[in-house]
Protein backbone atom coordinates (compact mmCIF):
# COMPACT_ATOMS: atom_id res chain seq x y z
CA UNK A 1 0.00 0.00 0.00
CA UNK A 2 0.94 3.32 -0.55
CA UNK A 3 3.58 4.69 2.28
CA UNK A 4 2.79 7.92 3.59
CA UNK A 5 5.26 10.51 2.85
CA UNK A 6 6.71 11.39 6.32
CA UNK A 7 7.26 7.67 6.67
CA UNK A 8 9.08 7.50 3.76
CA UNK A 9 11.02 10.72 3.68
CA UNK A 10 12.32 9.81 7.01
CA UNK A 11 12.90 5.85 6.47
CA UNK A 12 14.97 5.71 2.69
CA UNK A 13 17.58 7.74 3.67
CA UNK A 14 18.44 4.96 6.57
CA UNK A 15 17.87 1.53 4.87
CA UNK A 16 20.92 0.43 3.70
CA UNK A 17 22.29 0.89 6.94
CA UNK A 18 19.02 -0.68 8.53
CA UNK A 19 19.49 -3.78 6.17
CA UNK A 20 23.12 -3.91 6.97
CA UNK A 21 22.90 -3.81 10.68
CA UNK A 22 19.69 -6.32 10.60
CA UNK A 23 19.21 -8.49 7.72
CA UNK A 24 17.01 -8.72 5.20
CA UNK A 25 13.53 -9.11 5.14
CA UNK A 26 13.27 -6.06 8.32
CA UNK A 27 9.87 -5.67 9.37
CA UNK A 28 9.90 -1.88 10.03
CA UNK A 29 7.25 0.44 12.19
CA UNK A 30 6.88 4.17 12.76
CA UNK A 31 5.69 5.23 15.90
CA UNK A 32 5.26 8.57 15.40
CA UNK A 33 2.93 7.52 12.28
CA UNK A 34 1.15 5.43 14.56
CA UNK A 35 0.66 7.78 17.40
CA UNK A 36 -0.21 10.79 15.11
CA UNK A 37 -3.15 8.07 13.53
CA UNK A 38 -4.36 7.52 17.30
CA UNK A 39 -4.60 11.31 18.26
CA UNK A 40 -6.44 11.94 15.05
CA UNK A 41 -8.87 8.57 16.50
CA UNK A 42 -8.98 10.22 19.82
CA UNK A 43 -9.67 13.70 18.58
CA UNK A 44 -12.58 12.82 16.29
CA UNK A 45 -14.03 9.85 18.25
CA UNK A 46 -13.44 10.16 21.61
CA UNK A 47 -13.04 14.10 22.59
CA UNK A 48 -16.89 14.26 22.71
CA UNK A 49 -17.24 11.67 24.92
CA UNK A 50 -16.32 8.74 26.82
CA UNK A 51 -15.07 5.45 24.45
CA UNK A 52 -11.80 4.05 22.68
CA UNK A 53 -10.01 1.80 20.28
CA UNK A 54 -9.44 -1.87 21.46
CA UNK A 55 -6.38 -2.43 18.53
CA UNK A 56 -6.71 -5.69 17.01
CA UNK A 57 -3.77 -7.79 18.20
CA UNK A 58 -4.15 -10.21 15.06
CA UNK A 59 -3.43 -7.09 12.56
CA UNK A 60 0.31 -6.69 14.13
CA UNK A 61 1.34 -8.79 17.45
CA UNK A 62 4.43 -6.97 17.63
CA UNK A 63 4.66 -6.92 21.31
CA UNK A 64 6.25 -3.47 21.17
CA UNK A 65 3.78 -1.89 19.10
CA UNK A 66 1.10 -3.32 21.30
CA UNK A 67 2.87 -1.54 24.21
CA UNK A 68 2.76 1.95 22.23
CA UNK A 69 -0.48 1.56 21.73
CA UNK A 70 -1.59 0.74 25.44
CA UNK A 71 0.94 3.76 26.29
CA UNK A 72 -1.92 6.11 24.43
CA UNK A 73 -4.51 4.57 26.79
CA UNK A 74 -6.00 2.54 23.59
CA UNK A 75 -6.68 -1.30 24.71
CA UNK A 76 -6.37 -4.30 23.04
CA UNK A 77 -8.84 -7.15 21.37
CA UNK A 78 -7.95 -10.34 21.75
CA UNK A 79 -9.59 -13.51 19.56
CA UNK A 80 -7.24 -16.19 21.13
CA UNK A 81 -5.31 -17.72 24.34
CA UNK A 82 -1.98 -16.25 22.83
CA UNK A 83 -3.40 -13.13 22.02
CA UNK A 84 -4.56 -12.88 25.68
CA UNK A 85 -0.91 -13.81 26.56
CA UNK A 86 0.75 -11.37 24.53
CA UNK A 87 -1.84 -8.26 25.83
CA UNK A 88 -0.70 -9.48 29.28
CA UNK A 89 2.59 -9.62 28.89
CA UNK A 90 2.46 -5.82 27.07
CA UNK A 91 0.52 -4.50 30.47
CA UNK A 92 -2.92 -4.46 29.26
CA UNK A 93 -5.16 -3.98 32.65
CA UNK A 94 -8.41 -5.91 32.51
CA UNK A 95 -10.10 -3.35 31.47
CA UNK A 96 -7.66 -2.52 28.13
CA UNK A 97 -8.57 -6.22 26.70
CA UNK A 98 -12.05 -7.34 25.12
CA UNK A 99 -11.86 -10.62 24.15
CA UNK A 100 -14.21 -12.00 21.73
CA UNK A 101 -13.59 -15.78 20.32
CA UNK A 102 -15.19 -17.99 18.06
CA UNK A 103 -16.09 -21.77 18.95
CA UNK A 104 -14.18 -21.36 22.00
CA UNK A 105 -13.01 -23.99 24.37
CA UNK A 106 -13.85 -24.31 28.11
CA UNK A 107 -10.64 -23.59 29.02
CA UNK A 108 -9.63 -20.74 27.48
CA UNK A 109 -13.05 -18.93 29.29
CA UNK A 110 -11.01 -20.07 32.07
CA UNK A 111 -7.84 -18.68 31.16
CA UNK A 112 -9.92 -15.13 30.33
CA UNK A 113 -11.63 -14.83 33.16
CA UNK A 114 -7.69 -15.18 35.14
CA UNK A 115 -5.79 -12.69 35.97
CA UNK A 116 -8.50 -10.07 37.04
CA UNK A 117 -10.21 -10.99 34.07
CA UNK A 118 -11.26 -8.81 30.98
CA UNK A 119 -14.32 -7.49 28.73
CA UNK A 120 -15.61 -10.67 27.90
CA UNK A 121 -17.43 -10.82 24.77
CA UNK A 122 -19.72 -14.20 23.86
CA UNK A 123 -19.70 -14.55 20.35
CA UNK A 124 -23.12 -17.65 21.10
CA UNK A 125 -25.65 -17.71 23.50
CA UNK A 126 -24.86 -21.20 24.08
CA UNK A 127 -21.54 -19.95 26.14
CA UNK A 128 -23.15 -18.47 28.80
CA UNK A 129 -23.71 -21.76 30.77
CA UNK A 130 -20.48 -22.84 29.80
CA UNK A 131 -18.87 -20.19 31.72
CA UNK A 132 -17.12 -21.36 34.80
CA UNK A 133 -18.72 -18.22 36.17
CA UNK A 134 -20.73 -14.95 35.23
CA UNK A 135 -18.54 -11.93 35.07
CA UNK A 136 -20.07 -8.34 36.11
CA UNK A 137 -19.48 -6.83 32.93
CA UNK A 138 -20.71 -8.87 29.87
CA UNK A 139 -20.61 -8.31 26.10
CA UNK A 140 -22.60 -9.90 22.96
CA UNK A 141 -21.32 -9.85 19.75
CA UNK A 142 -24.55 -9.41 17.77
CA UNK A 143 -25.19 -10.51 13.94
CA UNK A 144 -27.58 -8.78 11.88
CA UNK A 145 -28.88 -11.67 9.69
CA UNK A 146 -30.81 -10.88 6.47
CA UNK A 147 -31.35 -7.66 7.80
CA UNK A 148 -28.14 -6.42 6.63
CA UNK A 149 -26.75 -7.27 3.54
CA UNK A 150 -25.12 -4.15 2.55
CA UNK A 151 -21.70 -3.18 2.85
CA UNK A 152 -20.07 -6.20 3.49
CA UNK A 153 -16.93 -8.32 1.63
CA UNK A 154 -15.52 -11.75 1.01
CA UNK A 155 -13.25 -11.01 4.44
CA UNK A 156 -16.41 -11.53 6.30
CA UNK A 157 -18.89 -12.31 4.55
CA UNK A 158 -22.90 -11.62 4.57
CA UNK A 159 -24.15 -11.89 7.66
CA UNK A 160 -26.40 -14.44 6.90
CA UNK A 161 -23.45 -16.80 5.84
CA UNK A 162 -21.30 -15.51 8.54
CA UNK A 163 -20.49 -18.05 11.58
CA UNK A 164 -19.83 -14.80 13.99
CA UNK A 165 -23.04 -13.57 16.19
CA UNK A 166 -26.01 -13.89 18.18
CA UNK A 167 -28.97 -14.12 15.52
CA UNK A 168 -31.31 -11.39 15.63
CA UNK A 169 -34.19 -13.58 17.59
CA UNK A 170 -31.15 -14.38 20.49
CA UNK A 171 -29.97 -11.34 21.42
CA UNK A 172 -33.03 -10.79 24.00
CA UNK A 173 -33.06 -13.67 25.22
CA UNK A 174 -29.40 -13.94 25.92
CA UNK A 175 -29.36 -10.56 27.65
CA UNK A 176 -31.59 -11.65 29.97
CA UNK A 177 -29.99 -14.87 30.94
CA UNK A 178 -26.58 -13.10 31.63
CA UNK A 179 -28.28 -11.04 33.68
CA UNK A 180 -30.17 -13.76 35.47
CA UNK A 181 -26.99 -15.46 35.64
CA UNK A 182 -25.65 -12.40 37.53
CA UNK A 183 -24.29 -9.90 35.41
CA UNK A 184 -24.74 -6.35 35.93
CA UNK A 185 -22.90 -4.30 33.13
CA UNK A 186 -24.01 -4.66 30.02
CA UNK A 187 -22.35 -4.24 26.08
CA UNK A 188 -23.03 -4.68 22.54
CA UNK A 189 -20.69 -5.80 20.15
CA UNK A 190 -21.19 -5.78 16.42
CA UNK A 191 -18.27 -6.86 13.15
CA UNK A 192 -20.07 -6.57 10.47
CA UNK A 193 -17.33 -5.89 7.72
CA UNK A 194 -13.79 -5.18 7.53
CA UNK A 195 -11.82 -3.20 5.81
CA UNK A 196 -14.46 -0.63 4.52
CA UNK A 197 -13.27 1.97 3.06
CA UNK A 198 -16.84 3.27 2.27
CA UNK A 199 -17.86 4.99 5.78
CA UNK A 200 -21.48 5.21 5.16
CA UNK A 201 -21.96 1.41 5.69
CA UNK A 202 -20.08 1.97 8.85
CA UNK A 203 -22.37 4.72 10.14
CA UNK A 204 -25.23 2.19 9.38
CA UNK A 205 -23.37 -0.42 11.57
CA UNK A 206 -23.72 2.14 14.69
CA UNK A 207 -27.22 2.83 13.86
CA UNK A 208 -27.96 -0.86 14.06
CA UNK A 209 -26.41 -1.24 17.28
CA UNK A 210 -28.04 1.79 18.38
CA UNK A 211 -31.94 0.27 17.59
CA UNK A 212 -31.04 -3.12 18.63
CA UNK A 213 -30.15 -1.56 22.61
CA UNK A 214 -32.97 0.26 22.72
CA UNK A 215 -35.26 -3.03 21.72
CA UNK A 216 -33.30 -4.61 24.53
CA UNK A 217 -33.43 -2.11 27.33
CA UNK A 218 -37.03 -1.46 26.19
CA UNK A 219 -37.57 -5.33 26.69
CA UNK A 220 -35.57 -5.90 29.80
CA UNK A 221 -35.07 -2.01 31.64
CA UNK A 222 -31.46 -2.64 31.59
CA UNK A 223 -28.83 -0.12 30.96
CA UNK A 224 -26.13 -0.50 28.41
CA UNK A 225 -22.51 0.96 29.54
CA UNK A 226 -21.02 0.34 26.19
CA UNK A 227 -21.39 -0.05 22.40
CA UNK A 228 -18.87 -1.75 20.97
CA UNK A 229 -19.31 -0.85 16.71
CA UNK A 230 -15.75 -3.38 15.77
CA UNK A 231 -13.58 -3.11 13.43
CA UNK A 232 -13.74 -2.30 9.89
CA UNK A 233 -12.08 1.14 9.52
CA UNK A 234 -10.57 0.70 6.17
CA UNK A 235 -7.22 1.63 4.47
CA UNK A 236 -6.51 1.72 0.39
CA UNK A 237 -3.64 -0.69 -0.23
CA UNK A 238 -3.39 1.12 -3.95
CA UNK A 239 -2.46 4.62 -5.22
CA UNK A 240 -5.85 4.49 -7.00
CA UNK A 241 -8.06 3.27 -4.24
CA UNK A 242 -9.87 5.93 -2.25
CA UNK A 243 -9.51 6.88 1.79
CA UNK A 244 -11.41 6.33 4.41
CA UNK A 245 -13.34 9.65 4.98
CA UNK A 246 -13.15 9.16 8.72
CA UNK A 247 -13.73 13.02 9.70
CA UNK A 248 -17.60 12.49 8.38
CA UNK A 249 -17.69 9.02 9.64
CA UNK A 250 -16.97 10.20 13.17
CA UNK A 251 -19.42 13.60 12.65
CA UNK A 252 -22.32 11.02 11.75
CA UNK A 253 -21.48 9.29 14.47
CA UNK A 254 -21.78 11.21 16.96
CA UNK A 255 -24.98 12.99 15.31
CA UNK A 256 -26.35 9.51 15.49
CA UNK A 257 -25.03 9.52 19.65
CA UNK A 258 -26.19 12.33 20.20
CA UNK A 259 -29.69 11.42 19.02
CA UNK A 260 -29.55 8.27 21.24
CA UNK A 261 -28.99 10.67 24.30
CA UNK A 262 -31.78 13.05 23.02
CA UNK A 263 -34.09 9.88 23.44
CA UNK A 264 -32.74 8.09 26.36
CA UNK A 265 -31.18 10.85 28.62
CA UNK A 266 -27.66 8.48 28.57
CA UNK A 267 -25.12 7.57 25.68
CA UNK A 268 -23.20 4.37 26.02
CA UNK A 269 -19.55 4.79 26.14
CA UNK A 270 -18.48 4.45 21.63
CA UNK A 271 -15.76 1.38 21.52
CA UNK A 272 -14.09 0.60 17.89
CA UNK A 273 -11.60 -2.03 16.96
CA UNK A 274 -9.26 -1.18 14.30
CA UNK A 275 -6.37 -3.13 13.92
CA UNK A 276 -4.92 -2.24 10.43
CA UNK A 277 -6.29 1.40 9.92
CA UNK A 278 -3.47 2.29 13.13
CA UNK A 279 -0.50 0.44 11.86
CA UNK A 280 -1.50 -0.44 8.15
CA UNK A 281 -0.10 2.52 6.71
CA UNK A 282 2.96 3.19 8.86
CA UNK A 283 5.07 -0.18 9.08
CA UNK A 284 6.94 -1.62 6.11
CA UNK A 285 9.07 -4.63 4.90
CA UNK A 286 12.26 -3.99 3.48
CA UNK A 287 14.38 -6.45 1.70
CA UNK A 288 17.02 -6.26 -1.33
CA UNK A 289 16.85 -6.96 -4.90
CA UNK A 290 18.97 -9.94 -5.90
CA UNK A 291 17.50 -11.20 -9.62
CA UNK A 292 15.94 -9.24 -12.38
CA UNK A 293 14.58 -11.92 -14.83
CA UNK A 294 12.84 -11.40 -18.44
CA UNK A 295 9.94 -14.02 -18.97
CA UNK A 296 6.53 -13.20 -20.39
CA UNK A 297 6.71 -10.48 -18.43
CA UNK A 298 9.70 -8.85 -16.46
CA UNK A 299 10.06 -10.32 -12.69
CA UNK A 300 11.78 -8.17 -10.02
CA UNK A 301 13.36 -10.83 -7.47
CA UNK A 302 14.10 -9.99 -3.89
CA UNK A 303 15.15 -11.84 -0.57
CA UNK A 304 12.29 -12.93 1.24
CA UNK A 305 9.10 -14.85 1.19
CA UNK A 306 5.49 -13.40 1.54
CA UNK A 307 4.25 -16.86 2.51
CA UNK A 308 6.54 -17.13 5.64
CA UNK A 309 6.84 -13.08 6.24
CA UNK A 310 3.75 -12.22 5.21
CA UNK A 311 1.16 -14.75 5.17
CA UNK A 312 -2.11 -12.73 6.28
CA UNK A 313 -1.83 -10.74 3.03
CA UNK A 314 -2.12 -14.27 0.93
CA UNK A 315 -4.95 -15.19 3.16
CA UNK A 316 -7.24 -12.20 3.06
CA UNK A 317 -5.76 -9.09 0.98
CA UNK A 318 -4.78 -6.80 4.23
Amino acid sequence: MPMPELFKNRLFPLLPSILEEFGSAAHIYDELGIRNTIAEMKKLFFTRRKGKNFFAVKACPNMEILKIILSTGFGLDCASPSELVRARLAGAKPEDIMFTSNNTHPETFKMALSNGGCILNLDDITFIQKLPQMPKRICFRYNPGERRTDGSNFIIGNPPDQKYGLRHDQIVEAYARARDRGAEIFGIHTMYCSNQCDYRHLISTVKMQLQVIEKIQDRLGIRFEFMNMGGGLGIPYRSDEPALDIKSMADEVNQALNGFERRNGYCPEFYTESGRYITGPHGVIACKCINRMSKYKEYVGVDFCDAADLLRADIYSS
